[in-house]
């Protein structure tokens, strides 16, 4: 632009105002795919976990658990084993569980899976 003492024309604000919109709009999608329910519910069984709350009958704190086992107990977002698996791996992928795959036994059946908790989870450090 022609020099005009460091002033900002009409047409250039109007053109620099729609890019920024328009990377706002990007921007917005790409945090959204990032707020997946399975993070959300991830975020919510790893809370539970260094809260603690991950315990036996006893009150004895477990270091695994299975699918099954966390959707009896009624948690926001956790209440079918569907949905803590997919929780659960998500975590996996990050560190914070290893997942076991456990045999079918003599009976038969089907394998079901364990996964067993990082120490780090539970002392509240990283994975």
């Amino acid at each position: 632009t022609p020099d005009t003492g460091n002033l900002i024309g009409e047409e250039e604000l109007i053109r620099a105002l729609a890019w920024g919109e328009y990377l706002r709009s990007h921007a917005n999608r790409l945090y959204a795919a990032a707020v997946t329910p399975e993070t959300t519910d991830a975020a919510t069984l790893l809370s539970k976990i260094r809260g603690g709350r991950l315990t036996d009958g006893d009150g004895v704190i477990l270091d695994s658990f299975t699918p099954r086992l966390i959707s009896v107990k009624g948690w926001a977002g956790l209440a079918t084993p569907d949905t803590v698996r997919k929780a659960a791996d998500l975590l996996a992928d990050y560190g914070w569980l290893v997942r076991d795959t456990v045999p079918t036994g003599a009976a038969g059946g089907r394998p079901s899976d364990r996964y067993i908790i990082n120490p780090a989870a539970l002392k509240g450090g990283a994975a």
